[in-house]
């Protein structure tokens, strides 16, 4: 695992990461036993997301809707859709950040796709200053140093921004889309936060001696 981070660092300073190396690091997290990214749970979406209806009424009106209703979502939804009909709200907490950063991905598929596994990954990958290292270290770590369940706290917005931040600049370098890389940042922080599961240190110490091995 050490080698396949050392060698993506490596292309992304060199500018060298596109869709074949990609390939080859998704190949090389199934061969070390994790799952690459997993097309039968989510499926590719349509091109048109941006046309998708931002109608919502006081009640579910559709299947799709009611079973939102019953998993306890109906204002989470509601929070969403509010976010992917007003194309000038930024990004924020209001809802879930992981689900305002989505509404604002269908309607702009130039937006990353964002949650904790990608934003793990992104700190691997990228070339964080010592304030973004901070914002990412409050979001994914508890105080003990372990992995949260899900990010949270001060700094997800915020974290949220540096992750787009990042992503843009890899892209821009190198010769990669940003839904090539997406298929590569969830798979490799899941297997980021798989990887440190040792008992003797903390998630924490475990994943600094993974990604910067001194």
């Amino acid at each position: 695992m050490r080698e396949l981070i050392s060698s993506l660092q490596q292309a992304i300073k060199q500018n060298t990461l596109d869709s074949r190396r990609i390939n080859d690091a998704i190949g090389q997290l199934q061969a070390l036993g994790h799952k690459a990214y997993d097309a039968h749970k989510f499926p590719a979406l349509p091109a048109n997301t941006a046309e998708f209806s931002g109608d919502i009424g006081d009640t579910p009106q559709n299947l799709a809707e009611a079973l939102l209703w019953k998993m306890g979502k109906w204002n989470t939804y509601k929070i969403f859709v509010e976010n992917f009909n007003d194309l000038d709200r930024e990004v924020s907490s209001d809802g879930g950040v992981v689900f305002s950063a989505f509404a604002r991905y269908l309607r702009d598929p130039d937006a990353p796709i964002y949650d904790q596994h990608a934003m793990r990954a992104i700190w691997a990958l990228g070339s964080l200053d010592a304030t973004e290292e901070e914002k990412c270290r409050k979001f994914l770590f508890t105080g003990s140093g372990g992995w949260r369940q899900t990010g949270t706290g001060d700094n997800d917005a915020s974290c949220y921004r540096l992750f787009v931040k990042h992503v843009n600049a890899i892209c821009d370098t190198n010769q990669v889309t940003h839904a090539a890389l997406d298929k590569l940042l969830m798979p490799l922080g899941q297997a980021l936060k798989a990887r440190t599961g040792d008992a003797n240190i903390s998630d924490r110490q475990a994943f600094v001696e993974l990604c910067w091995p001194s």
